[in-house]
């Protein structure tokens, strides 16, 4: 079995949220976390996802 592979969306919530969708629809998703605050902009959120390789 493959590893997960780890991707973190950093951006305006909104946006993160489109992405994260589209990477749903089109992984295999094996973990998300919730959004957390950006450290370096207080208006964006960090989102990591851990999807399984095809």
């Amino acid at each position: 079995m493959s590893t997960p592979v780890q991707i973190r969306l950093i951006g305006e919530p909104a946006d993160v949220e489109r992405v994260a969708e589209v990477l749903r629809a089109a992984l295999d998703l094996y973990a998300e976390s919730r959004p957390y605050a950006s450290r370096r902009n207080p208006s964006h959120v960090r989102l990591y996802l851990e999807v399984l390789p095809s």
